[in-house]
């Protein structure tokens, strides 16, 4: 089940940190933010289970070439075991926990929600949830802040509340989060970038608009790519001044000339961000990584 997990959970990726852009389909939707109306989940304390469920096997590691890092452990029982995996994605400041279990029949749902550490604090977040009836699975995605993380080391139990509430014992969590951040750390140097530029704990600059979800169209698609049959995933480096612009575009993973090529151009033509801001509130020139997958039909 861990397996799948990490299969579906790329998948889940590509619709919340990264444009997917086919030829013939319509422009892409934004796919990131909650709804304007969020669903309510009960509060924090009013229907969590007493007893957390305890870890089956260790958590085994997962790391992804072209921009993120998960560790996944099942618990419960070998018979209807529940799948935590927990990816660091590089393109923010964020962690997705995501939580695999059995299909009972329910209608997607995304609203806001948390993570409570116990002892500790809660973290706020936003999820995402759905059926996966062809592998009778239920799949619920927590977004929230790593820094929430820091005093995961004292926790007993992790409670994600969303569209079901989960708790978990927390053990080894602390240690499978920072392997998370190592490989984060890694996958930097491995593209030749400084990991300092992007640490956890400064501030990042946003992408406006839906970013490249609503940036790209599928009429973007290279003419050249499309005869010569080329798909993939690029990830750039991008520069961003103090007012937003993106004044820079580097790639570090390529799909090719043509597709980094165009990548680069609407980056530069389309990009706008809030800018990050240091520590007294003021814009300040950054960087982000963006990725954008480019798919045929």
């Amino acid at each position: 089940m861990i397996g799948a997990a990490i299969l579906l959970m790329t998948m889940l990726q590509a619709t919340t940190a990264q444009a997917q852009i086919a030829p013939s389909s319509p422009p892409p939707e934004m796919a990131q933010a909650a709804p304007a109306v969020p669903t309510p989940i009960p509060s924090a304390e009013s229907d969590a289970p007493i007893f957390p469920i305890g870890p089956i096997g260790s958590w085994e590691v997962d790391r992804d070439t072209v921009g993120a890092c998960a560790v996944s452990r099942n618990y419960g029982t070998a018979e209807r075991p529940e799948t935590v995996t927990i990816l660091s994605g590089a393109i923010a400041p964020k962690l997705a926990i995501y939580v695999v279990s059995n299909a009972a029949g329910a209608e997607p749902r995304s609203g806001t929600g948390a993570a409570i550490l116990k002892p500790g604090a809660s973290i706020d977040g936003y999820y995402s949830s759905f059926d996966v009836p062809a592998r009778d699975q239920h799949f619920t995605v927590m977004y929230v802040d790593r820094t929430g993380f820091d005093g995961l080391a004292a926790a007993r139990t992790l409670t994600i509340k969303a569209d079901r509430t989960t708790t978990i014992a927390a053990v080894d969590m602390k240690a499978a989060i920072e392997t998370t951040d190592d490989c984060r750390v890694k996958l930097y140097r491995s593209w030749g970038i400084d990991p300092a530029r992007f640490d956890f704990g400064k501030a990042a600059p946003t992408p406006l608009g839906g970013g490249p979800l609503t940036w790209i169209s599928s009429d973007d698609y290279p003419a050249a790519a499309l005869r010569a049959n080329i798909q993939g995933r690029v990830v750039m480096i991008l520069t961003v001044g103090k007012d937003g612009v993106v004044n820079a575009c580097h790639v570090v993973v390529s799909a090719g000339a043509a597709l980094d090529a165009v990548s680069c151009e609407i980056m530069m033509k389309r990009g706008s961000f809030a800018p990050a801001k240091d520590a007294h509130g003021k814009p300040i020139a950054s960087w982000a990584i963006m990725p954008v997958r480019w798919a045929l039909p």
